[in-house]
C-alpha cells in the first residue's frame, strides 16, 4: 500500500515516483522481485478502464484520515463525484476475507455521517498478479 500512498496522481509518471520512494524505505526488507510485483500490479490499476473514468471525474484524497467513533481510521482513496463519495479500499490478499467487507462498510457509514450524505459508495480493489478485481460494498 505504501507505493500507492506515495503517488500523488494515478500515472505511470507518479508510479516510478512512488517505487522510487518505496525502494529507498524498504530496500533492506523486500527484494527486487517484489517491486516488480508491486508495479505490476500498480500498472494494473492504472490501465484498468471503470477506475480511470471515475478518477477523470472526481475529487480525490489518497489516504484520508477520518475521526468516527473515537477511533482513528484510514480510507486508502476517497473520491467525490458530483454528490456521490466513493470510498476505495486496496488489498493485495490471494484470498478474500469477511473483515475486509466490514472495514469497507464500517468506512462507507462513516463517511456517511461525517459527510451528511446518503451517497457513498464503497470498493474492495483486490490488486492481485494478473488482474484488477473490484468488489462492490
Amino acid at each position: 500500500h505504501y507505493t500507492l500512498e506515495m503517488m500523488t496522481e494515478f500515472t505511470k509518471e507518479s508510479l516510478a515516483y512512488a517505487l522510487n520512494l518505496s525502494k529507498s524505505r524498504y530496500l533492506n526488507y523486500l527484494n527486487p522481485s517484489d517491486f516488480n510485483d508491486i508495479e505490476k500490479r500498480v500498472g494494473l490499476l492504472l490501465k484498468n478502464e471503470y477506475f480511470t473514468s471515475l478518477l477523470a471525474k472526481s475529487e480525490f484524497l489518497t489516504e484520508q484520515a477520518i475521526l468516527y467513533n473515537d477511533e482513528l481510521k484510514i480510507i486508502d482513496l476517497l473520491l467525490k463525484h458530483n454528490d456521490q463519495y466513493i470510498v476505495f479500499d486496496y488489498k493485495t490478499t490471494a484470498q478474500e476475507h469477511d473483515e475486509h467487507i466490514s472495514q469497507v462498510a464500517y468506512y462507507k457509514k462513516a463517511v456517511k455521517e461525517i459527510f451528511n450524505t446518503k451517497e457513498v459508495a464503497g470498493f474492495i480493489i483486490y490488486l492481485k498478479s494478473d488482474e484488477v478485481f473490484f468488489k462492490n460494498i
